[in-house]
């Protein structure tokens, strides 16, 4: 039996699992993180790489609280890909630096005005055809379209720019290896046993669940765990021939998009649309082949200049794993809330990473704890160094991107 002691063990190598590493590490912690799977394989790595800043729920033609919650990320976020900011994104791939809003000519006026008043207009401007994407500069184009001035990144290389510099502290784990100790409501120590048979007793003074959806299986046997809900969508990816990129929301009657375009390139260079929005929600309740039926009808009824002849289709099921509220609505922000030496973290956005990890080390900070040399090693109390045990202990490896599964 190894003993190490930490300051700080992190469960979940997704966006606010990374994000919370950075941030602790660059305050000195003594601080790993666990992950079960590939990094990014969960909710992270099947986001859009959307950092909106909240107008997304603002098309009902008023900012709703969540918008006004997320409102300040973009330039957070902004700071971060430029060098300058609480972690080093500078490595990072945007995919575009705005995204467009798009109507038929049905578009209500309340939705018009509210686009131009003096409260948008640094956000969200009108464009005309001729400065339009590609796509939207068809003839057959006659409604409206205006750009938002919030960025696409592309998320596999968010992972890879957060992982970089820690890559000795993101270790892969097997559940089936791992048990958790509790006592009343605290979670004294895990013992994780490695391949080669030894077992490691890891304490910690402060453990953090990010783990999305496994948060719920990681905290079965504590007291007083934070309830969770999912709510799921069904995502959608889509090849064709003269397929060109777009960024784009469609505009309809609900707060939710009628639908929502990103665009990715999978490691051949080929562009696949990623489709999100109300026809995500809405395709839940379908069977796969209705689903694609439903995305194909949409399309065509949103943009019929567009080639469908020849095409790959393909949709699965994502579930949003997020704190419980009344009657399952989504959360107006993000999750983080303290229960003795736990916090639990659900960012509900990727945008909302960076407020996350502020809040954890908010209620985990140790005045005593100074910025030390990345040089130093993890300690233990068992006399044994920690980077003996890093020579057993797998690292875990970032996902394959998305995209490749459709071609």
């Amino acid at each position: 039996m190894i003993d190490v002691s930490l300051d700080t063990v992190i469960f979940g190598g997704g966006i606010a699992g990374l994000w919370t590493l950075n941030k602790l590490h660059n305050e000195g912690r003594q601080v790993i993180l666990l992950e079960s799977q590939a990094i990014g394989a969960g909710q992270t790595g099947m986001s859009q790489g959307i950092v909106h800043g909240g107008m997304k729920y603002a098309l009902t033609g008023k900012l709703s609280e969540a918008s006004q919650a997320i409102a300040q990320m973009p330039a957070r976020w902004r700071d971060c890909l430029n060098g300058k900011g609480e972690v080093d994104l500078s490595s990072a791939t945007i995919l575009s630096e705005a995204q467009y809003l798009w109507s038929d000519d049905k578009v209500t006026s309340k939705i018009k005005s509210f686009f131009a008043s003096k409260l948008l207009k640094s956000r969200c401007e009108p464009v005309n055809q001729d400065q339009a994407p590609a796509l939207f500069q068809n003839k057959q184009f006659t409604g409206k379209l205006y750009r938002l001035n919030e960025m696409v990144l592309d998320v596999n290389s968010v992972l890879q720019a957060l992982i970089a510099p820690l890559q000795d502290r993101i270790l892969k784990i097997d559940n089936d290896r791992l048990k958790l100790h509790f006592n009343d409501s605290k979670l004294e120590f895990i013992e994780y046993t490695l391949p080669t048979q030894q077992t490691v007793r890891l304490r910690a003074k402060q453990w953090v669940f990010a783990a999305g959806e496994g948060n719920a299986s990681l905290l079965q046997d504590a007291i007083k765990a934070p309830a969770m809900q999912t709510r799921p969508l069904r995502m959608t990816m889509l090849s064709f021939e003269g397929i060109s990129p777009v960024y784009a929301h469609a505009l309809g009657k609900y707060a939710v998009p009628r639908m929502t375009i990103t665009s990715h390139q999978d490691d051949a260079g080929r562009w696949v649309w990623y489709i999100g929005g109300q026809v995500a929600e809405e395709g839940v309740e379908k069977n796969e082949a209705t689903h694609h039926q439903h995305v194909m009808e949409e399309l065509k009824a949103l943009l019929p200049w567009i080639p469908l002849d020849c095409f790959k289709i393909n949709s699965f099921i994502i579930n949003r794993a997020e704190p419980k509220m009344s009657a399952g609505k989504r959360p107006d922000n993000f999750f983080v809330k303290q229960h003795q030496n736990m916090t639990v973290v659900w960012p509900t956005k990727l945008a909302f990473a960076p407020v996350v990890a502020e809040a954890v080390s908010g209620l985990t900070v140790d005045p005593a704890v100074k910025p030390r040399d990345d040089s130093d090693a993890l300690r233990d109390d068992g006399g044994v160094g920690w980077l003996k045990i890093q020579a057993d202990w797998p690292k875990a490896e970032i996902a394959s991107p998305l995209w490749n599964s459709l071609c």
